[in-house]
This record gives C-alpha cells, structure tokens and sequence, in this order.
C-alpha cells in the first residue's frame, strides 16, 4: 500500500471458510500510547480508501472473498483499530470501523464512507462540535455504537446534531439504542 507512512505489515490471514482476509499492520514507531495520532488516522483511511479502490478497478475480476479487514495496531499492550470493507457483486463498501483505542469518537472524522462506527470510547474532555458536525455528513452512516456508559449531556448534544443532519443514523449505547427525548 502506497501512501500509508508509520505502518507495516505484519500478517495477512485467509479465512476460506468465512470468506475473508485479515491484513494486520504495526505501527513502525510504537510509543506506546493508546490512541492514533490525526496523521496516523488519515494513513489509515487511506489504506481503506486504496482497498476499495484496489477491489472496485477488477469489475472483470471475481475476488474469492467478500470481506476485507485492515486491522491496526498501537501500543505495547496490543489495541486495535479494524476497517472492514464488503466486496458483494461488483461493489465495495466500508462497512464498519471498529475501535478499541482510546480514541473520541470525533477523531474518526475523516472516515467519510464508514456506514458503521463501533467504539469504546466516550468523548473526552469536551465535545469537538465542528467534528462531529463533520461526521453527522457521511451520507453513508447508518450506526454508531458505543460499547461502555457515556456522559448522558455530551450523548445529548452529540445525538442532536447527527440526527439533524443524518436522521436514520441510529446510537446505540452498551447494545441498546439510544432515542432522543421528544
């Protein structure tokens, strides 16, 4: 992969059976941090948007696989940040970003064709309103996901502003879905 600075390629995983490939890459420069840097993240976009680049140019070529997974690594204690792309038909899709970094959910801003964001992560100290104004755009985002309890105001406020630019986005919240209150 082309464009991609501070990572390398550790692995790749064929799974016939689930019909899937798993490419694992390592940061060059771990220290040891829990969270990507914003330059980090926008590598690893791009890595997604050159894989569905990569599967959308073969339309005459029928790939043996469906599901595609970039799966990032930070910190000495191994976390990760997966990107999976669906390759059905002809078509690429970014189907879901998941996270277990310590990244807010507003660093992921760039991600432009994510349908799926699932994240442990609550927002921080504060929310970064212009960036979730950002993510509320993606005309492909059908759902967020946090997997733990988030501040109840910051949901708040961060739920409004999606649901006014992206109303059939959905939030869950540790599996259940998160409704604004009339």
């Amino acid at each position: 992969m082309k464009g991609v600075p501070g990572f390398r390629l550790t692995g790749v995983t064929i799974d016939k059976e689930y019909n899937s490939v798993r490419f694992t890459f390592r940061l060059r420069n771990n220290t040891g941090s829990n969270s990507f840097t914003e330059e980090e993240l926008q590598s690893i976009n791009r890595a997604v948007e050159q894989l569905m680049r990569f599967l959308s140019a073969g339309n005459d070529v029928d790939y043996p696989y469906s599901r595609y997974t970039l799966k990032f690594q930070i910190g000495k204690t191994p976390i990760y940040i997966n990107c999976h792309v669906t390759y059905l038909g002809g078509e690429t899709f970014f189907t879901y970003l998941s996270s277990e970094t310590s990244n807010n959910i507003t660093d992921f801003h760039m991600m432009e064709d994510v349908r799926g964001i699932k994240t442990l992560c609550i927002f921080g100290n504060y929310l970064d309103k212009e960036k979730v104004e950002e993510i509320s755009k993606f005309e492909k985002l059908e759902e967020i996901h946090f997997s733990r309890s988030v501040d109840e105001e910051k949901l708040l406020e961060f739920a409004k502003i999606i649901n006014k630019n992206n109303p059939q986005c959905k939030i869950f919240v540790e599996g259940g879905e998160f409704v604004l209150p009339d």
